[in-house]
Formats: structure tokens, C-alpha cells, sequence
């Protein structure tokens, strides 16, 4: 199985959507003719996230889409530049104890990094980087899978900012 995570957010209101499709690591032989995007769409599973950031928000994603995941994926597909660094920059955090040389204060995030490791030594999976937003004319099957779970995490916000919009308020 492979997981591909991906979230779309409104960093005036600090809002996030993260979206996830956990599929057959075959599915990424298929044709990409064949591939649409409601057939992902039925199977992307989506969480609301309030008070994130841009990094905040990938993370968050790829931890409770990790959680959630059944039957554990081998890779983690992702456009998130901090997710796929994360391996290479994990001795380092750990030996300072994730506090800043600049300001000696925790970093941002450590306890979502500290939890996003201790799941990845618990369930073995890759990070494998995917670019976001590739040319659509010219992407393989797996570009555009991902293309439409990036449409399908943008739509989604959309539609949470509307709900807000109509109400008034934050809808979790």
C-alpha cells in the first residue's frame, strides 16, 4: 500500500484541510488515462485542521493519515519539501533536543516532529517526494493521482470557507 497526503490551507484564517488516499501500490501502474478524478475523489478521507500553518498543516496530515491508515503503507507520497527533509535533519534535532542554537528555545513543531518519528520507527514507511502542480499534459499515472488529491484538498477548503462564510463561524 502507499499513502498520499497533501493539504490545502487559508493562512489568513490559519484553516487547513488534510487530505489523504491510501491505495495498492499497483494502482500506480494503471494508465493515466484510466485514472479520473471522482474515482479518487470517493476515496480521498479528509480531516479539518484549525490554528496550523503551512508546515504545521503537512505534518499534521501525514501523522493522522499515518494513524489512520489500515493496512500501513510501505511509502508516503508527498509534495511537502518538510516531510521528505525531515529523515535527514532527525540526528540533528534529536542531539540538540530540538532546541534552537539561534534563540536556545524549542523549535517550532518539535512535538509534531517527535511524534511523526516515533510513527515512522514504529511503521517503516519511505517518503518519496512528489512535485505538486506538474503540467497536467505531462504527468505519469502517479503525478496525476496526486494531482487530484491537491484538486480534491482545494476543494474541500473552499467548501469549509463557504460554510464559514454562510455561519459565521468555524466548523470542525
Amino acid at each position: 500500500m502507499v499513502l498520499l497526503t497533501d493539504g490545502s490551507l487559508n493562512p489568513q484564517q490559519h484553516l487547513g484541510i488534510g487530505v489523504a488516499l491510501l491505495i495498492p501500490a499497483t494502482a500506480l501502474k494503471q494508465a493515466v488515462k484510466d485514472i479520473t478524478a471522482e474515482a479518487i475523489a470517493q476515496r480521498i478521507v479528509s480531516r479539518r485542521f484549525t490554528d496550523t500553518s503551512a508546515t504545521q498543516l503537512e505534518v499534521q496530515t501525514a501523522i493522522w493519515a499515518l494513524t489512520n491508515a489500515d493496512p500501513i503503507p510501505a511509502r508516503l507520497y508527498t509534495d511537502s519539501q518538510c516531510i521528505v527533509r525531515l529523515p535527514q535533519r532527525r540526528a540533528k534535532l534529536e542531539q540538540t533536543n530540538y532546541i534552537s542554537g539561534a534563540k536556545g528555545e524549542p523549535i517550532r513543531h518539535a512535538d509534531l516532529y517527535r511524534e511523526y518519528f516515533a510513527l515512522r520507527d514504529q511503521l517503516a514507511f519511505e517518503e518519496i517526494k512528489v512535485s505538486g502542480h506538474s503540467d497536467y499534459r505531462y504527468q505519469d499515472t502517479l503525478h496525476r493521482i496526486f494531482h487530484y488529491v491537491d484538486r480534491e484538498a482545494r476543494r474541500l477548503l473552499k467548501q469549509w470557507l463557504r460554510e464559514i462564510d454562510r455561519d459565521g463561524e468555524k466548523r470542525l
